[in-house]
């Protein structure tokens, strides 16, 4: 079954090709899903912690068939570092 759903990256992890995302449905439910060759991201984009991502899912496998990009995890290490 093929889940839609909006959430938060906790964890990203490109050598086990799997990210942890906390789920803004009621509960803050948090899910592994597992990245495979077929999985629809943007080149060059690994999910990162504190991302806002709109994802689709299939629950029976938990593998992430859809990741976009809804609001980039700022930077803290960057902001106003030029004084």
């Amino acid at each position: 079954m093929i889940i839609e759903a909006k959430g938060t990256i906790i964890e990203g992890d490109e050598e086990k090709r799997t990210v942890k995302i906390r789920l803004d449905d009621d509960d803050k439910t948090e899910i592994e899903l597992k990245i495979d060759k077929d999985t629809d991201i943007s080149s060059g984009y690994f999910p990162e912690k504190g991302d806002i991502v709109k994802i689709r899912y299939d629950k029976d496998t938990m593998l992430l068939k859809d990741i976009q990009l809804v609001n980039r995890a700022e930077d803290k290490e960057d902001s106003d570092s030029d004084k």
